[in-house]
């Protein structure tokens, strides 16, 4: 994976988290200048480098991380993966996947970003319509917004 990003600026949002943490790990050595960003603090044990402290779900804060760094490449897996049919993940979701989702992708499309990677969940129904044109519903509020800003994307 590593070959071709020597040179490049690389931003990870949400590397805090599972899919974040052991993609820096797969980038460390790859000759790629690597931001992390999460909304927390860089956790124990997190690889060397830069880490920044935002809130993508606030659109002047995404603008400005990506005016400051300019990335190239951008591997967005914010997301808070609420996975429940409460009510109450239906805002949480919006707010931790949605609104980050978008400021990301205006973000990367103002500032000429070559290439957002953008992965999808399992939880998203797949394919997003059947044969006779039927869209499916996802079963969860996490599946929706994920299913959501797939389709942005």
């Amino acid at each position: 994976m590593s070959a071709g990003l020597a040179g490049q600026r690389v931003l990870v949002a949400g590397a805090s988290g599972f899919y974040g943490r052991n993609l820096l790990v797969r980038l460390a050595g790859s000759g790629a200048e690597v931001l992390a960003t999460s909304r927390g603090p860089a956790p124990p044990g997190a690889p060397a480098g830069a880490w920044h402290q935002a809130d993508l779900a606030d659109p002047a804060q995404t603008a400005a991380l990506f005016a400051a760094f300019r990335p190239q490449i951008v591997f967005h897996l914010t997301s808070a993966s609420l996975g429940g049919l409460e009510r109450a993940n239906v805002r949480a979701s919006v707010a931790a996947d949605l609104l980050p989702t978008l400021n990301v992708l205006e973000a990367a499309a103002e500032a000429g970003v070559a290439r957002v990677i953008l992965p999808c969940s399992m939880e998203e129904p797949f394919p997003v319509a059947d044969a006779a044109g039927e869209l499916a519903v996802p079963e969860t509020p996490y599946a929706m917004s994920k299913l959501v800003t797939s389709l942005y994307g």
